[in-house]
């Protein structure tokens, strides 16, 4: 293959993903709500197109619509969202809400929980120098640290690779948040000498799917991005597993098509069947075009939110939005009745990223603010393991302004978060601050957590978790720690402290003769012990690894040490 084609699909690459990670691409599954049942979604559309339009409620009586605009031909629109909502209507049961009494929110990627997939390759086509003098590879790697440098604050990604038929593509690193970890990873991963052989492509997209929950939490966007020109040699599984497994984990795929024939039809329908985006990179001399289409197109996801005030259970919604002198509009009927309660109760709860017992961010989110909040108290108490609370920036899903400020900790703990001239709207929702913890040991830790609810006048107060936990400790393995003569047929067992009673814990086992260890020997198992296929060799040292996931979450269990017998 010419290498003007390895230049194009990596520079393409890294902007794709840095693109995805700013913008957030569409969303076209109907996840599960709080609510009942909603009816169907009508649209007129005149000068643009909605795409991926779904509903959302929530308590207390929160509506959400998640969408992306579309010119008359297609292409995305991309309209800064303080001049969307400008340009914006709400009618309930066709009476205009009081935007006085209620406000509304359009947001974009910045506010949403993001799961990104990137499949790298490593096989031998990437491994050929390019006209640069650099490798494919060399290409691929710079772009993905750009990617994981362009993260949000509580954005994720988790790193998938493949490089020769005779190995299972490999997880290495599980969805984490945290950048300098991800980083090392990579470059690590990146100076290990390994067999770049031929490919395996589509069974890698699977093991990058299967990282995403089946169960569905509305406010994550699953993103998977790979390379590919449609042909592979080796894989077990072919598309039509790809497109049945992202519809099953509402996952959306977006693929590179590189080469100078690649089989576009493939990765287009791939693309296509589950809302996903679809490029060509042929040549250099194409790259300027496609980046400027690109830009646009990732660059029209949105989130409409407000909180109804109406006492009809049952309305029905409509959005209007003016563009180009014509009214364009969704409408839908949805179900409130399960959703309806006190709005002078607002909801605080948290995101935890633990690395591997290291260190750990804490991420504290609002659900939903009463009216008149500019000011919250909280503590983090009994532990002597939290290192820093920083507040979290608009521009990385924050939801305060530049006027707030956090003091504290005083001698009693307690941390003071202001504003002396804003209040929050009526109905926000983001992040508030990042609670870093270090050493955190076996990979887990319950920090009881306390607002001040006092401070609060006119019976408002916010609900929250009292304790936070972080990580699941995964301990007594069999065999123990450093064991020898170890039998060649040992059943690997270990125990979850399931202190925060986690449902659904399914795990990875990881085994092998090398540390650290990607290599994945049983996947999304339910049972705590697992035998090997077949007989270790005798005399050796062996290291694994137990990931425990639930929902969305992976906890990582220490790396264990056992030697066989002669």
């Amino acid at each position: 293959m010419p290498d003007r084609d390895f230049l194009s699909r990596f520079v393409l690459f890294s902007f794709i993903i840095t693109l995805l990670l700013s913008c957030g691409g569409d969303s076209p599954f109907d996840p599960r709500d709080e609510g009942g049942q909603n009816g169907p979604i009508s649209l007129q559309q005149k000068t643009l197109q909605f795409k991926g339009v779904r509903s959302i409620v929530r308590k207390p009586s929160q509506v959400q619509f998640f969408f992306s605009l579309r010119d008359i031909d297609g292409n995305a629109l991309r309209i800064p969202p303080e001049t969307l909502a400008q340009n914006t209507r709400i009618y309930e049961n066709n009476t205009e809400i009081d935007y006085s009494e209620t406000n509304f929110f359009i947001s974009t990627a910045e506010n949403f929980r993001m799961d990104v997939v990137l499949v790298l390759d490593f096989t031998r086509s990437m491994a050929a120098p390019t006209s640069t003098g650099e490798t494919g590879i060399t290409q691929m790697l710079e772009g993905a640290r750009t990617i994981i440098r362009k993260l949000g604050a509580a954005h994720r990604v988790a790193l998938v690779e493949f490089h020769d038929r005779n190995v299972a593509p490999q997880i290495i690193s599980y969805f984490t948040s945290d950048t300098d970890a991800l980083l090392a990873i990579l470059d690590d991963f990146a100076k290990r000498t390994i067999d770049n052989g031929s490919t395996r492509v589509w069974d890698a997209v699977i093991t990058g799917l299967n990282l995403f929950p089946t169960e569905d939490n509305p406010d994550n966007v699953r993103l998977l991005v790979f390379l590919s020109d449609g042909f592979d040699t080796s894989s077990e599984k072919q598309p039509a597993d790809i497109k049945s497994l992202a519809r099953e984990k509402l996952a959306q795929i977006h693929c590179v098509g590189t080469g100078d024939a690649p089989r576009t039809e493939v990765l287009q329908d791939i693309a296509a069947a589950t809302d996903g985006l679809y490029y060509a990179a042929d040549d250099l001399g194409g790259i300027t075009a496609q980046l400027e289409q690109i830009a646009i197109n990732l660059s029209g996801q949105y989130k409409l939110s407000y909180i109804s005030l109406t006492r009809n259970t049952m309305p029905s919604v409509r959005v209007e939005i003016e563009h180009e002198g014509e009214i364009n509009a969704f409408q839908q009927e949805l179900d409130l009745r399960a959703v309806i309660a006190d709005d002078r109760i607002g909801e605080l709860t948290y995101d935890d990223d633990v690395r591997e017992g290291e260190r750990a961010n804490v991420f504290l989110r609002l659900l939903h603010t009463p009216r008149n909040i500019n000011r919250f108290r909280f503590r983090f108490l009994a532990t002597s393991k939290l290192d820093t609370v920083t507040l979290i920036a608009r521009e990385e899903g924050g939801i305060l302004d530049s006027t707030w400020q956090l003091f504290g900790p005083n001698p009693e703990l307690w941390y003071t978060l202001k504003s002396d001239s804003s209040v929050l709207p009526f109905g926000g929702f983001g992040l508030l601050v990042n609670a870093r913890f270090r050493n955190i040991g076996d990979s887990s830790l319950a920090v009881p957590f306390e607002m001040d609810n006092s401070i609060y006048s006119n019976e408002k107060r916010f609900s929250y978790p009292q304790t936070l936990y972080i990580g699941l400790p995964i301990i007594d393995p069999v065999p123990p720690q450093d064991s020898s003569n170890v039998p060649v047929d040992i059943t690997l067992r270990w125990r979850v402290d399931n202190f925060r009673n986690l449902q659904n814990i399914r795990f990875d086992v990881r085994l092998d003769k090398n540390r650290p260890s990607e290599r994945i020997v049983a996947s999304d198992i339910t049972s705590n012990r697992f035998k090997p296929a077949t007989a270790l060799e005798p005399n050796t040292v062996y290291y694994w690894q137990i990931i425990a996931r639930s929902g969305r979450n992976f906890y990582s269990g220490p790396i264990w040490r056992f030697k066989t017998a002669p």
